[in-house]
């Protein structure tokens, strides 16, 4: 499909594209674009499993996945989704939002998780890229593997004068993530930031857990690279006690930055709480 705006409670699986996808923006081996614009607060969940594409997916711009380019449920829709058996072994080619499974994901229900999911294609992108997707947003990555992937990413978006990368050999940005080894090496050669084994920057908040990851391949970047994640940086004005779980961290490749901020595992973690 082009795009589908299904909304309410959905399932679909064993749903295969075989053949060459091509496209400007909102390009997907299987859905192009699936958006929820609704304020009904009813709890939805979204059902998802055995998706596959073998197919070569081409995008001139941005949004391009392997299965979604594009899936949005963040609107305060209350969705929770549920994505697992996805498997990606096309080449995926797009500017920015670029992942072996898809290229930005979001909800507005932190349960919501990508699960026992793999991806093995090459990736091209300038920004915001991963094995698994660019960006996601309230979606955590479990048990999923990234073999025989590789990645390139040579440029960089800017913001606020600020240039970034966003790129990790599972997302490029995201939430988070457990049970995951990091086989790809990264070797990152221009001046954005965020580069990590893992995900290039994180920006989880509450009450978190991580746990299980490990980074065997070769990372290098600019500013803010690490083994498992480049960033992470929390910043909120809630005054709730919140607690952040990180257990069996491991990295065993070499960590290299020409900039600031390169760390084996996190090269920065600052969490800022303004509790009175």
């Amino acid at each position: 499909m082009g795009y589908t705006d299904a909304a309410g409670s959905t399932e679909m699986e064993n749903l295969k594209n075989a053949v060459a996808v091509s496209g400007k923006d909102y390009v997907g081996g299987i859905i192009g674009a699936w958006a929820v614009s609704t304020r009904n607060y009813s709890n939805y969940t979204v059902t998802l499993a055995e998706f596959e594409n073998t197919g070569e997916v081409t995008g001139v711009s941005n949004y391009v996945g392997g299965i979604f380019g594009y899936m949005s449920f963040d609107e305060g829709s209350s969705y929770t989704v549920y994505l697992t058996e996805f498997k990606n072994t096309g080449a995926i080619t797009g500017k920015t939002y670029v992942g072996g499974l898809i290229g930005y994901g979001a909800t507005d229900n932190n349960a919501s998780y990508i699960k026992d999911c793999s991806s093995s294609s090459s990736i091209v992108a300038e920004a915001y890229a991963g094995c698994i997707a660019g960006r996601l947003v309230a979606v955590s990555v479990d048990s999923c593997t990234n073999d025989g992937s590789s990645i390139s990413v040579t440029k960089y978006i800017t913001e606020s004068d600020t240039k970034y990368a966003y790129l990790g050999g599972f997302v490029g940005r995201g939430y988070l993530a457990s049970n995951c080894t990091n086989k790809v090496n990264i070797n990152y050669i221009s001046d954005g930031r965020y580069v990590g084994g893992i995900m290039g920057y994180t920006d989880a908040s509450g009450s978190t857990t991580m746990s299980n990851l490990k980074n065997e391949a070769t990372i290098k970047g600019k500013d803010y690279v690490g083994g498992i994640i480049g960033s992470w940086n929390v910043s909120t004005k809630n005054y709730s006690n919140y607690t952040v779980n990180i257990d069996s961290f491991e990295n065993t490749g070499a960590v290299t930055g020409t900039g600031n901020y390169v760390g084996s595992c996190v090269c920065k973690c600052s969490i800022q709480s303004y509790r009175s």
